[in-house]
């Protein structure tokens, strides 16, 4: 009601004690949130890395990293992102880190760093993924069952295979005469 009334400190406040209400809520006032800091002309990095400190959160990082990005500069955001992500699987910032260093392309600072910790989240990604999968119940594991656990199938259970993606480019052996 607040944002309507074009009252936005008000807004402010009220998301503010939101999120000191309910951490889990945060990325539900978000955008609203970052709509009012910028009616009201605020930088939005300061409240964000706040409210991140408190209750930190995909979205929120995501945001937080956006706000940095564009209040200073890519590396910067991609310094908040490689914290972050040294302490959380998230692929979502993953994906944003990934992207951002592929802007920056080889000039960016903090290569090494950010590629240690990209290479982290992907080991235990990896760790975490079930390399066998019965193909009738979908029952899951990272070991080769030759009776499914969960159905009592035989032979069901199968090796993972890679997901397609969607219009993605497919790679042709190159062939040699």
């Amino acid at each position: 009601m607040a944002l309507e009334a074009l009252d936005n400190q008000a807004a402010v406040d009220l998301f503010l004690r939101v999120a000191d209400q309910g951490a889990s809520f945060v990325p539900e006032v978000l955008p609203a949130l970052v709509k009012a800091l910028h009616a009201l002309g605020r930088d939005e990095v300061p409240v964000l890395e706040s409210l991140a400190a408190k209750c930190s959160s995909p979205p929120l990082i995501l945001a937080l990293a956006d706000a940095i990005r564009h209040e200073r500069d890519a590396d910067a955001a991609m310094e908040t992102l490689t914290r972050y992500l040294g302490a959380n699987v998230d692929l979502a910032a993953l994906e944003r880190l990934l992207a951002l260093q592929a802007e920056q392309g080889p000039k960016g600072e903090g290569n090494a760093e950010r590629n240690r910790v990209v290479n982290q989240v992907v080991r235990y990604l990896l760790a975490r993924q079930p390399a066998y999968q019965c193909d009738h119940c979908g029952f899951s594991a990272r070991a080769l069952h030759w009776q499914c656990p969960s159905c009592k199938r035989w032979g069901s259970v199968q090796p993972v295979r890679p997901e397609r993606i969607p219009g993605g480019e497919v790679l042709h052996e190159r062939r040699i005469a």
